[in-house]
């Protein structure tokens, strides 16, 4: 396919994909709730948030498959975007009263689990398109099995208490291994894992800007893994707490494709790691902060409220704010050595190579001594491949 063709499919693909995502979110205005806690409003922005980001997917798949068209990630990301919007627009039409509900949900069922494998696919040919080594060609056909495995569940008949029956249910597979995709549910946690050992593997190999490329995926893989886990724990909370968690896991899971499309096309690609170092620090920085506060808060106040008898008291909740303001800087400081010294070692190293230099400086008077010095400071933490120290003699 040459390379007009491939930007016409690749943007005909997020045509398509964008008036799906628009079918959901009108759908979503006049549905009946699907999303706990049973809000209205709730479902719609979940859908609303939930197009939002497989829609980056589908907009940075385009945007990587039509300037790269034989790397595979894009084509995925792509797919990972059609399918979820197919499976947003088939929700939203079984609410509706239009014919062929049940194969709208049919169509949902195995177009919303496809995008599971195809995650895993991403880790495993990220950032080329390609495996890391032929021995990882296992897990790639135990992912497409997984994927297959997953679409045959929807041929599961449904329950008699379902709101349909499913018009393509094969009664064959009821106590069968292929039974609501039951297979592929026991190879995904098997697949996700090994992708990510070779992930590993891809990584300690690597060197120089494709480092870079693995570190900007990496960076977002963990943030996304962030904000799932931040929406699990608020999923049961009110209907305010539920599209909170919805809104921080969907920026976190927007970085993915977001930082994908940085790095396989290599766009002003920042050094990562100055935004891993401060993700680290501020992360821990706002940990032990919180902490200290509620401590303040919840500790010394119920030891004042025992004293005082009195349920709220203003003057804690100051001393607790002021602990915190007067914690900021030392704190900081001391988790930014800690980061340093334990996941930046080498730039650890020559901040104290530096430091032991500048306390001599004050007491050296040899030139020659100070030169050598200043030579073997810059070699320690810059490593340049040549170093010279020029003079300037001035004339008496």
């Amino acid at each position: 396919m040459n390379a007009g063709a491939s930007m016409r499919l690749a943007w005909g693909l997020f045509a398509v994909t964008a008036v799906l995502f628009g079918f959901a979110l009108v759908g979503g205005l006049r549905a009946t709730p699907i999303f706990s806690p049973g809000s209205i409003r709730v479902q719609f922005w979940a859908i609303a948030l939930l197009c939002v980001a497989f829609m980056t997917f589908s907009a940075v798949g385009a945007f990587v498959a039509s300037r790269s068209p034989a790397n595979a990630v894009g084509w995925l990301f792509i797919s990972i975007g059609a399918c979820a919007s197919l499976a947003l627009a088939s929700i939203a039409y079984v609410q509706t009263t239009f014919p062929a509900r049940p194969w709208a949900e049919w169509a949902a069922d195995w177009s919303g689990v496809l995008v599971f494998p195809q995650i895993t696919f991403v880790i495993l040919l990220f950032p080329d398109g390609k495996l890391p080594s032929p021995k990882w060609r296992v897990v790639a056909w135990a992912t497409a099995v997984e994927a297959v495995a997953l679409v045959i569940g929807a041929f599961t008949p449904y329950t008699s208490d379902a709101a349909f029956s499913n018009p393509a249910g094969i009664e064959g597979l009821r106590g069968t291994i292929l039974q609501d995709g039951n297979l592929g549910w026991v190879l995904f946690p098997v697949t996700i894992v090994a992708a990510a050992g070779s992930f590993v593997v891809r990584f300690r190999a690597s060197s120089g800007q494709r480092r870079q490329q693995l570190k900007w995926f990496a960076a977002a893989a963990g943030l996304a893994a962030a904000g799932f886990l931040t929406q699990s724990v608020t999923w049961g909370g009110t209907a305010t707490l539920v599209a909170a968690g919805l809104v921080v896991e969907v920026i976190c899971l927007t970085a993915i494709p977001i930082a994908s499309g940085i790095a396989i096309l290599r766009y002003r690609l920042y050094d990562i790691d100055i935004i891993i170092n401060r993700a680290l620090v501020y992360a821990s920085l706002t940990a032990v902060l919180a902490l200290v506060y509620v401590a303040g808060v919840v500790g010394i106040g119920g030891v004042v409220r025992e004293l005082t008898g009195q349920q709220e008291n203003d003057i804690v909740i100051a001393a607790s704010t002021l602990m915190v303001a007067a914690l900021f800087r030392p704190a900081r400081a001391n988790i930014q050595a800690n980061v340093d010294r334990r996941f930046y070692r080498s730039r650890y190293d020559a901040q104290l190579t530096v430091e032991a230099f500048s306390s001599r400086l004050q007491d050296e008077i040899d030139l020659d001594a100070l030169a050598g010095e200043l030579v073997a400071v810059v070699r320690n933490t810059m490593q340049p491949t040549q170093v010279s120290v020029w003079l300037k003699h001035s004339a008496l």
